[in-house]
């Protein structure tokens, strides 16, 4: 797990942005990449969420340490009753 990058905003789109640190580009996505504009070129820290699966591996951005722990609460129960509810419905 990564706790956060600290590198330039060089980039962003309508679904992520790229931090530069190291001469490597991150693509990390974020709810609303448009509200790190006022970084762009800048040097900020950006907190991570690593979403592992067997077929995707992805980098998830926050602001504030605050919003992470937020997110990662609602993704479990989401992804605990998505499991839940795929197991019901596949053992019928």
């Amino acid at each position: 797990m990564y706790e956060y990058i600290k590198g330039t905003v060089t980039d962003i789109s309508p679904e992520y942005i790229v931090i530069e640190t190291s001469q490597i580009g991150y693509q990390i996505m974020t709810g609303n990449p448009f509200s790190f504009s006022s970084l762009e070129g800048q040097e900020t820290k950006v907190y991570l969420y690593q979403h592992v699966r067997e077929d995707n591996i992805s980098l998830f951005g926050f602001q504030t340490a605050e919003e992470r722990y937020l997110f990662k609460k609602i993704a479990r129960r989401v992804w605990y009753w998505t499991k839940e509810c795929a197991s019901y419905y596949c053992g019928r």
